[in-house]
């Protein structure tokens, strides 16, 4: 569903088949809805190329920077034990 037209095409004419006393008065814009839907699923599509393009580098990286990055050798941070 690329539009509100489409989105609103698909779910009202079974919305409208519904018991009128089952339905709860909501009022939202569902423009925003669709937005906000969609800016979800980028993020988390985004993040899943994120992480791919970290299991493909991280082999790439020396074990001992690694390991300065999780003990504060060469970033300063405190160790952690």
């Amino acid at each position: 569903m690329a539009t509100y037209q489409a989105a609103r095409a698909k779910f009202v004419p079974p919305a409208l088949q519904l018991p009128s006393d089952s339905i709860r008065e909501l009022r939202v814009d569902m423009r925003l809805v669709l937005v906000t839907i969609r800016l979800g699923v980028q993020a988390v599509l985004e993040m899943a190329v994120q992480v791919n393009e970290v299991n493909v580098l991280l082999p790439l990286v020396p074990l001992v920077d690694v390991l300065d990055l999780r003990f504060g050798k060469s970033t300063g941070l405190p160790i952690q034990h």
